[in-house]
């Protein structure tokens, strides 16, 4: 440490984009180095920040400036690639530097104490017994090529992988991290989530035994600490994790895995909102490392760049020709309305398919995206529609808990028995969710053994494990589930396959829910190739012309590709352009409006490039938890992200409006 450096710049995790100047001990002075963490004085308490610099100068007055108040740290937690990779993340997703690195720390960064054993591990077998890797078919030994080459001149490339389930993408990858480990090079494979990811760790640990790491929210505290630590002073390693992995202080990094890469999941929800796959691609270009994008169904996205050459597109066929293609057919709910006279759940045909499949002891799939008994309770007299009294959404009626319950701020009230506001007794309970589909099964097929998958029943501590595992062992007959079943958890192999009331994915108010719907039902149908004989799906809609159910029914990516993009095209929304949404929240209606409507006249007249505006327009749910949300979209050309810093900084301050930025988003 430099005698003439005095001051340390130190960034907080918290929403100020800014640092604070320190004055450094003399006892510290030698010890501090950039990257570290530090204890210091903030406001009326104390506060954990990092150095990210020092300056013998600063613009406060000497007498003002606190000093450092001790070292958490030995040494930097994070070297200059991984700070610089923060920086990226700040200024992309407009965030705080701070926030920033907070992201790509694990929670709790203590020190072990003394005496405190460390974490059990997992079992890995013994070199002697670990698997060998089968040989590869002549699709997969020429991506392996093409990766492998790449990999080894240490240059960023992104690969976009494609291949029907069942194509041996998996197989593949295993090969190519094999590959990296030999040369020296760690790998960070990511899943959209922790389930999926314990479905592969088995396969991974017999294939590189205790080389294997897990990171994810599941693990205590103490052990990610102990995980993230042994990474970062260990040698090389393949990390498996879900979305917040990517930052695995691994090195030297060779290449980073997303598996299913169109997931939703890997967007992140609260600030930073940064996507994996992007976060991914900024670590490739600073490190100088690979990108695999691996999926049955990509993102548009990551196809688009395919095409322009800028990811190199590997693509693999079926490799199972012993299993049969499932039947697919789409029943028009409009003619079952006509011909039955009344709405219903199942189709004839599906009916008749349930009770066949019952008949010769054989399972069945139904798939719903919706949870809940009824999706609204309404009076038939004044039409009154019982409402969360903090959202402006209708309560959901769920029969387990016999309550009335808001999916957005958990309120829950008892369903009364007349109306509130006539005091009539025509209270109707309206709609479906999975908790009704299940009811209605039991009344049509008393006999059958039946199970439901939801978020509800996930709650409960390993219930969805236990779900999944009767399921595989036949004791279950008839599963019903919402998206959680489309996750590849499902075992393949499943005779029958029932998507009711399809059109919920279609009719999501977003310019991506034809993208979801075809992604789902892709999936769903993978889950229906049999050994034995074709098994069968179903799809029931009241739009079976649009190309999501066309496309399925033919399961060609293609088709339905080259027809929606054109209209992203037209639109100009991604591939064709960047969105940010902008959110304004706050208590009183009008004062979250005036805010919104002065923020897009203040980006007007400092717009630099093609900009356009949707909005600002009350948010499709305009209020959540007593707050008042209106919304403002974004479409742009390029990154617009230090535009808007500069618009944040003059409505800094104004509390009774929060602004929320979201960079691409979902």
């Amino acid at each position: 440490m430099k005698k003439e450096l005095l001051y340390a710049q130190v960034v907080l995790p918290l929403p100020l984009d800014r640092s604070f100047d320190y004055a450094i001990p003399l006892s510290l002075a030698p010890k501090v180095a950039v990257g570290e963490r530090v204890r210091v004085p903030f406001g009326k308490g104390w506060k954990t920040g990092m150095i990210i610099g020092f300056s013998s100068k600063s613009a406060l007055p000497q007498r003002s400036i606190k000093p450092l108040g001790g070292l958490i740290d030995e040494e930097p937690l994070l070297d200059e690639r991984l700070l610089e990779l923060s920086k990226r993340l700040r200024d992309y997703y407009l965030c705080s530097w701070g926030e920033a690195l907070e992201a790509m720390l694990p929670s709790a960064l203590l020190p072990r104490k003394k005496g405190v054993p460390f974490p059990p591990g997992v079992w890995a077998p013994p070199e002697a017994l670990l698997e060998a890797p089968p040989p590869l078919n002549e699709e997969q030994k020429r991506a392996f090529q093409e990766m492998t080459e790449r990999i080894l001149r240490r240059k960023p490339t992104t690969f976009l992988l494609l291949g029907p389930d069942g194509s041996g993408k998996m197989e593949l990858t295993l090969q190519v991290i094999g590959f990296c480990l030999e040369k020296g090079l760690s790998s960070i494979v990511l899943f959209p989530e922790i389930s999926l990811l314990r479905e592969a760790e088995g396969r991974f640990r017999r294939r590189f035994a205790d080389r294997v790491s897990l990171l994810h929210s599941q693990l205590s505290p103490l052990r990610r600490y102990e995980i993230w630590k042994s990474l970062k002073e260990g040698p090389t390693a393949v990390v498996l994790g879900v979305r917040s992995a990517v930052f695995s202080p691994v090195k030297p990094l060779g290449l980073i895995v997303l598996y299913e890469e169109s997931d939703e999941s890997y967007k992140q929800g609260e600030s930073p909102r940064y996507h994996a796959r992007g976060v991914a691609l900024m670590r490739s270009e600073l490190e100088g490392s690979a990108v695999l994008l691996e999926s049955a169904v990509p993102s548009f996205e990551s196809y688009a760049e395919a095409e322009k050459g800028r990811y190199l597109l590997l693509t693999l066929s079926r490799t199972f020709p012993e299993k049969h293609a499932p039947k697919i057919r789409v029943i028009d709910m409009r003619e079952e309305l006509r011909e039955q006279k009344r709405r219903t759940l199942f189709s004839k045909e599906l009916e008749r398919k349930i009770a066949e499949v019952l008949k010769e002891k054989r399972q069945a799939l139904l798939f719903l995206n919706r949870r809940g008994f009824s999706t609204f309770v309404h009076c038939r007299k004044c039409g009154t529609t019982l409402r969360c009294p903090n959202c402006s959404i209708a309560l959901k009626y769920h029969f387990e808990p016999k309550r009335l319950i808001c999916h957005y701020c958990n309120v829950q009230e008892s369903p009364p028995e007349i109306c509130p506001v006539c005091r009539g007794s025509y209270l109707q309970y309206s709609g479906m969710g999975t908790e009704r589909l299940e009811s209605e099964i039991h009344r049509l097929f008393p006999g059958a053994r039946i199970a439901r998958l939801d978020t509800d029943v996930a709650k409960k501590r390993r219930s969805q494990e236990q779900i999944l595992e009767s399921f595989r062992r036949g004791e279950v007959d008839l599963l019903v589930g919402t998206q959680m079943v489309a996750r590849k958890l499902v075992p393949e192999g499943v005779p029958l396959i029932g998507v009711l009331s399809a059109d919920i994915l279609l009719n999501r108010p977003d310019f991506r829910s034809a993208e979801r719907t075809f992604g789902i039902l892709s999936h769903l149908i993978h889950q229906a190739a049999t050994v034995e004989r074709p098994g069968e799906v179903v799809i029931q809609t009241f739009s079976p012309e649009k190309i999501a159910f066309l496309a399925n029914a033919s399961q060609d990516f293609s088709i339905f590709y080259q027809q929606e993009i054109r209209s992203r095209k037209e639109l100009g929304f991604p591939p064709f352009g960047l969105l940010t949404q902008i959110t304004f929240t706050g208590k009183k209606g009008e004062k979250v409006a005036a805010v919104s409507k002065s923020f897009k006249n203040s980006l007007k007249r400092l717009k630099k490039g093609k900009l356009s505006f949707l909005g600002p327009a009350p948010s499709l749910v305009r209020q959540v938890k007593g707050e008042c949300r209106w919304q403002l979209l974004v479409k742009s050309e390029k990154p617009v992200g230090g535009l808007l810093r500069k618009i944040l900084a003059r409505f800094h301050g104004r509390r009774a409006v929060k602004i929320t930025v979201d960079i691409d988003p979902l």
